[in-house]
Parts: structure tokens; sequence; C-alpha cells
């Protein structure tokens, strides 16, 4: 992000910034983050979407999430590991509800390899 605002004008221009103005380092938008909380992002993401939804601009037929840095790969394995421990024979999209970090979570893969 801070790459991003640095080298391009249209970015700096619409977070109202002076063409020779310095962006601030990454601490800050992980700080920003932080003060601003996961409800009010949300809310802002949701408002965002609904305004492009009205004008036109997206029409979500799908929605993919990069959950990446949400939930890790390390958490799905404690989920498996827990979901072992208490007696599941799988851990699947029909028994992570049980286990898993986030109960919302569903699991996509490609091929043969599972858990």
């Amino acid at each position: 992000m801070e790459n991003y605002l640095q080298e391009n004008l249209a970015c700096k221009w619409f977070c109202d910034m002076h063409l020779g103005e310095k962006a601030p380092d990454h601490s800050y938008f992980g700080d920003f983050r932080k003060r601003l909380g996961t409800e009010r992002l949300m809310d802002i993401f949701s408002q965002v979407r609904k305004s492009l939804r009205e004008m036109g601009l997206i029409r979500e037929i799908f929605t993919f999430v990069d959950a990446s840095q949400l939930i890790s790969k390390l958490t799905t394995w404690e989920d498996r590991d827990r979901a072992i421990k208490q007696g599941l024979k799988q851990f699947n999209n029909k028994t992570a509800g049980k286990v898993a970090a986030d109960k919302h979570a569903r699991f996509g893969y490609k091929g043969k390899n599972k858990y």
C-alpha cells in the first residue's frame, strides 16, 4: 500500500495528497486498521460495495474473498487436529463448523488431495 500510494498519482489525488508529499510508511496502515476496528472497516466495505452495486459497476454474480491474511494454513491444521481429538473421522465442510476458528469458513480444493 505504501509503495502504491507513493508511485500512483491517481491514488495520491484520491487520498488528497500533494504531488511531492511522501506516503505514510507501512506501520501507519496497520495502526490505522487497528484503530478503526473490524466492525467499522466492514461497515465501510459494505457501504462502498452497496454504492458500486447501485451504480451498476458490480453485479456480484460470484464473490471471491481472499482470506489468506485472516486465517492461516496453520489455523486450518489446528482445526483439523481439534477435530481428530474430538473423534471426528473427517475434517471437511460438513464438520468444520464444529471445530474451526471461523465457523462460517468453507474449504475448496483442486484435485484428489484433501486434508
